[in-house]
């Protein structure tokens, strides 16, 4: 938990030096409470209240790669806005060395980044200056990956073997194909279009668990439906077109390199996650580590006092709400998360959920819901052995409880009650 919580603090210490940093170039017309509003928005999207609330073995390598992810990204701006200053190439080589050995699939990310400090090639000695510029970054990186490599042959016999066959699962994956590009239309509308169903009861959103999945699919663990639970995440694409129409400006390369970094890790990781044969939401931190860096610039862009970029206010107002809604959804959705909240903080979530659920009493009031004791009566009809019936049902998909009569034999019947799944 320790662990996590350190990571999780390191991480956006770097995304508040990084758009710090970028406040005074390029965005100097940004005030001083813009961009604390940015900083702080920036946190919360990252999905850290939600993540933070099971800071398990789980979600310790993820939030320890994305912390590394925004350090690599932050010193890859200093290289290129400090004058290309070898100490940050080698800090940022570090860095990502480091994530690949928390997470695996950030090798790509950490190639990409890699050759991002090699930008713009010299004309006049291309291969020196590029060589030059790229080992600071390539030899840690380098040297972490081949460590890496060694542990798992040291552990496994295999290099490329990260122990998955060595796991134990509690169900049977001998026939599950981990990764198939037959994943991608459904995870995509799993993470991304999915939407919730809304409660009249606090925490109001309740996660997508879909009933259909494709053959050879794992399982998916409550997700939200970014587009609808995040949508300040659109800001990002006003950043890149920023940057985009100012590609020519020398004094706007480390923007644009930053940009191109954080949006191609977030690419990257989506092309692995949304190919995988399962979702969880611990899986969204890692998807929209490097986006919410654009996200946040894409504040800067939208908010500027500049007269050089020119919003109206319409769009002003609906970024807003975006924004406001965001972080009301990922601190909803972090209250939801698997009945954490509940658990682990009982009196405040208590007290938050009976101020918030007031107007839905008094509703279910006017419609004449009641609640308390069920009295059924219950007509036994002939069933053939081995049969059941749900007579009542509660909670959600993997957590769901039942009270059951099953059919042992010819008038023979029995009530069963099952918690989450399992037989009291």
């Amino acid at each position: 938990r320790l662990a996590t919580g350190i990571f999780a603090c390191a991480g956006f210490g770097a995304l508040a030096l990084l758009l710090a940093g970028m406040r005074w170039r390029p965005f100097p017309a940004v005030t001083p409470a813009q961009l604390i509003l940015a900083t702080l928005l920036t946190g919360q999207i990252s999905w850290l209240p939600v993540f933070l609330r099971r800071p398990a073995f789980w979600e310790l390598p993820i939030v320890t790669a994305a912390a590394l992810l925004s350090g690599s990204l932050y010193f890859l701006w200093r290289y290129h806005a400090g004058g290309r200053r070898m100490e940050w190439a080698l800090a940022a080589g570090c860095a990502m060395a480091m994530a690949v050995g928390a997470r695996p699939t950030y090798v790509f990310s950490a190639g990409v980044i890699a050759l991002l400090f090699a930008l713009p090639l010299d004309r006049v000695r291309p291969l020196a200056g590029w060589l030059r510029r790229i080992l600071p970054v390539a030899l840690p990186l380098a040297a972490g990956i081949a460590g890496l490599l060694a542990y798992n042959y040291a552990r496994f016999g295999e290099p490329f073997e990260f122990g998955q066959r060595y796991s134990l699962w509690g169900i049977d994956e001998r026939d599950v194909r981990h990764f198939s590009p037959a994943y991608f239309p459904f995870n995509t509308w799993l993470y991304l279009f999915a939407l919730p169903e809304i409660s009249p009861y606090f925490p109001f959103l309740r996660t997508v668990w879909p009933a259909d999945l494709p053959a050879g699919y794992v399982a998916t663990e409550e997700m939200p439906g970014l587009l609808f639970t995040l949508p300040v995440h659109l800001l990002g694409i006003f950043a890149l077109h920023y940057a985009w129409r100012r590609r020519h400006q020398v004094g706007e390369r480390p923007l644009l390199l930053t940009l191109a970094a954080g949006a191609g890790a977030s690419l990257l990781a989506a092309a692995i996650l949304f190919c995988f044969a399962g979702a969880c939401s611990r899986y969204i931190a890692e998807l929209v580590a490097g986006w919410s860096v654009a996200t946040g610039i894409g504040f800067f862009v939208v908010f500027s006092t500049d007269r050089k970029i020119r919003r109206n206010a319409v769009l002003r107002l609906l970024s807003g709400a975006a924004a406001v809604w965001s972080v009301i959804a990922v601190w909803l959705a972090s209250f939801e998360f698997r009945g954490f909240a509940r658990m682990t903080h009982p009196e405040l979530y208590a007290t938050v959920a009976e101020f918030l659920n007031y107007p839905s009493y008094w509703a279910a009031r006017q419609m004449g819901q009641t609640y308390g004791p069920v009295a059924l009566e219950v007509h036994l009809a002939p069933a053939p052995a081995g049969s059941s019936t749900v007579l009542l049902a509660a909670g959600r998909p993997a957590m769901m409880n039942q009270l059951r009569v099953d059919c042992l034999g010819p008038d023979q019947f029995q009530l069963r009650l099952m918690v989450n799944d399992l037989v009291i």
